[in-house]
């Protein structure tokens, strides 16, 4: 047989195939009335078989939980991704139907299925080799079908892609206490009309909480996402290495327990009162949630309403200085106009300790800078002293108000900034 007789009987067989599988008239898929009604308010269950796993999303007490065979909990499943998978279905009719038969005789497998209660199975198989659609059929129904490739990435998904990951559920406005137990220390924070209070430790009752640390720690925990699921439990009657207890609005009680590896992997593992499973949280996760009773004081030097400040004073070893406000401007009799003091002002109200109080100075401390800051009655409002002490750590200095016993080591950078305002010294 000669070659060119030879290809155009390929050609020929080629092109057979080819009218068999698209030689098909289009339907436009609004006007597909054999298509399903894929609600999102009255399906119950939706099997997913993808090309490695079997799975189920079931809707109880109006929430949507993950089944897998091999696990014999029911952690959450993400609504809004369930509700998105339904609704793709719905507006995703077919692209065209075929009027061949879709047995496997015609070249038809399977490559995924879903099947949502109350509607046919839907399986999906093969590009269609438009670059466009997938072969597809429903097993109640003859003849195949060519639907959207998105099909093919959506079907294929793994359980994982419609997993609830978030551990608390909580609005942080309407938590009234918290409580964090570790294995080496505790804590209790109680909301009050001023903001937060400690109620434990008892050597803290004293100390300010401060509010922003507060909330930022309550809105980490409200925002808290695990990793995966884990795949086995903590050993039965061990204790958590850390828990959290929240008391909410409305008499609710919420809580959060962790477990360290033993095997010194990176995972933590987690089990909350919103989730019916075992999560991994990883280290960095964890370590936002571990804080120490002291990372949530106010350790704020200064708590001052800055624009009642009407005038500063600054006395250090035999010189002086004093400015007032006009206007908007600082100003004193020997500059005139002085940029700065604002920013400085400023810096106060951010003036952090670092421990303490302490109740009495080292013997080498020594006064090194007096700051008086007064309102426009000349009526004191704040009289703070800055102390050198070389027995402290580099770039610290002592700072505690005038008349008090009590002293805490803060960062030397505002001190020396605002020992830079006093003139020079006469030689």
């Amino acid at each position: 047989m000669k070659i060119g007789a030879l290809v155009f009987l390929v050609l020929i067989a080629v092109g057979a195939v080819a009218l068999v599988v698209t030689h098909q008239e289009v339907v436009p898929a609004p006007q597909d009335e054999n298509w399903p009604a894929f609600s999102t308010t009255s399906a119950e269950r939706v099997i997913l078989e993808g090309p490695s796993t079997v799975f189920e999303l079931i809707r109880q007490d109006d929430v949507w939980r993950l089944r897998q065979s091999h696990r014999g909990e029911l952690p959450l499943a993400d609504t809004a991704k369930v509700e998105a998978l339904l609704k793709f279905l719905e507006l995703n009719k077919p692209l065209r139907r075929l009027s061949i038969s879709a047995g496997p005789e015609n070249g038809f497998v399977a490559r995924a299925a879903i099947t949502v209660e109350g509607c046919s199975r839907l399986e999906i198989g093969e590009d269609d080799g438009s670059g466009v659609g997938v072969y597809a059929r429903m097993t109640d129904k003859p003849g195949l079908m060519v639907l959207s490739r998105d099909y093919a990435d959506i079907l294929g998904r793994s359980p994982d892609a419609y997993l609830d990951t978030r551990l608390m559920s909580l609005n942080v406005d309407n938590v009234l206490s918290m409580r964090l137990s570790s294995m080496t220390e505790g804590w209790e924070v109680q909301r009050t009309d001023a903001g937060f209070a400690f109620i434990t430790p008892e050597s803290f009752r004293a100390m300010r909480v401060q509010r922003e640390a507060m909330q930022l720690w309550l809105h980490e925990l409200s925002a808290l996402h695990a990793d995966s699921l884990a795949s086995v439990a903590p050993e039965k009657g061990r204790l958590p290495d850390l828990a959290l207890i929240l008391s909410l609005e409305g008499g609710r009680t919420v809580w959060l327990k962790i477990w360290r590896p033993l095997d010194g992997s990176a995972y933590w593992t987690a089990y909350s009162s919103r989730q019916d499973a075992y999560f991994l949280l990883d280290q960095e996760r964890v370590g936002k949630l571990q804080r120490k009773a002291f990372s949530l004081v106010d350790r704020r030097l200064v708590d001052l309403e800055l624009g009642r400040v009407r005038r500063i004073e600054l006395i250090g070893a035999e010189r002086k200085f004093s400015a007032w406000r006009d206007g908007e401007s600082w100003r004193n009799d020997d500059a005139g106009e002085l940029p700065g003091i604002d920013m400085r002002l400023w810096r106060l109200t951010d003036l952090q300790y670092e421990y303490g109080p302490v109740g009495a100075l080292p013997a080498r401390a020594e006064q090194a800078l007096r700051l008086v800051l007064k309102d426009k009655k000349g009526v004191s409002l704040l009289d703070l002293i800055f102390y050198s002490d070389p027995g402290l750590q580099g770039g610290q200095c002592w700072a505690g108000r005038r008349g008090e016993k009590a002293f805490h080591p803060v960062d030397t950078r505002l001190f020396m900034d605002l020992q830079g305002l006093l003139p020079p010294l006469v030689e």
